[in-house]
């Protein structure tokens, strides 16, 4: 049952994303199958870049937590943080190389992990509601 709550908790938090890049002209194309894309985004500038959104809604423990499957970072891929019940005005728009960076890789798990403290939000807070990065 947890896990639905979780699935659509995610889906929420997928199509505010969305809509937040269709508020700013972005063409947004959602694949058939999700292998790690949630989207794919074109910019006004003809760019497409590949987007992973990861929600948390939770205040208590693992609020800051963000973890990607799968993860392979690579230049037009993006991961998009949204802390829908702490900071629902903030969308952390990432570059996965920077999300590798700051992050910490979790074979075990194939996945790879950023915890996104207060300090680390600091170090980072170039890519707080940074869309027009995605304009380059």
């Amino acid at each position: 049952m947890s896990e639905i709550k979780t699935q659509v908790k995610g889906a929420i938090g997928e199509n505010i994303i969305i809509g937040e890049f269709l508020k700013r002209n972005y063409d947004v194309y959602l694949p058939v199958v999700d292998r790690g894309t949630d989207c794919i985004v074109r910019s006004q500038t003809g760019n497409y870049y590949e987007v992973q959104i990861k929600t948390r809604a939770t205040i208590g423990r693992g609020m800051h937590v963000f973890e990607v499957r799968g993860f392979k970072a690579r230049d037009n891929f993006f991961i998009v943080c949204y802390q829908a019940a702490l900071d629902p005005e903030s969308f952390w728009i990432i570059p996965s190389i920077v999300f590798e960076k700051y992050g910490l890789a979790r074979p075990t798990y194939n996945s790879h992990r950023l915890v996104l403290t207060p300090r680390k939000q600091k170090m980072l807070s170039k890519y707080r509601n940074n869309f027009s990065q995605l304009e380059q």
